[in-house]
């Protein structure tokens, strides 16, 4: 039989990368900062990069074509300018000159940890280079899946990448909502 080439391409991949802040940090605990930190993934590198230019930004829980999701939603553009001014806005500021952001004597300094030592590092080492540049110091360390979940259980943690796949049937209430950040919850 000859064999036939096929390009399949899904439309919507239904799984995605997040990061996950400390909001009791007081690094994290300003919306501006999350949003700041947010604008600093060059998600469109990533997709050519990483996936071959075959993923779908997420903006959100649902799908992109998710009966669910809202065209109204658009994806967080990568903007170091942005970031810095909405860090900025928040009374985040090189006082001292070392090209790092502080606050109250406080320089912003985080880790983020990940038990993917492939593409999330990858990720993330791009990004740290983007935080340089908003005066951000951002350290990477892997640890094994078992100490990641029970550190993120203790809450020990600045700032975690994980993964997630949706379900056809979504309901992100356990992810997102607040009641599910308890140990052993979801969020």
């Amino acid at each position: 039989k000859p064999l036939t080439k096929l390009d399949v391409q899904n439309p919507a991949p239904r799984s995605y990368r997040y990061v996950g802040w400390t909001l009791g940090s007081p690094l994290f605990s300003d919306r501006r900062v999350r949003w700041a930190m947010s604008h600093l993934f060059d998600r469109d590198t990533f997709i050519a990069k990483f996936y071959h230019g075959l993923q779908v930004k997420a903006v959100g829980p649902f799908a992109a074509n998710s009966r669910y999701s809202s065209p109204r939603v658009k994806p967080i553009e990568f903007s170091i300018p942005k970031a810095l001014e909405l860090l900025r806005a928040a009374g985040w500021a090189d006082t001292d000159g070392d090209h790092v952001l502080d606050k109250g004597g406080v320089p912003f300094r985080f880790t983020v940890m990940t038990a993917d030592p492939e593409v999330s590092v990858q990720m993330l080492t791009l990004t740290k280079e983007a935080m340089r540049k908003a005066g951000v110091a951002m350290e990477i360390k892997v640890v094994d899946w078992s100490t990641l979940l029970a550190l993120i259980d203790e809450y020990r943690y600045d700032a975690v990448m994980l993964g997630w796949t949706r379900s056809p049937w979504p309901d992100p209430t356990p992810l997102w909502h607040s009641k599910g950040a308890v140990p052993g919850g979801l969020n």
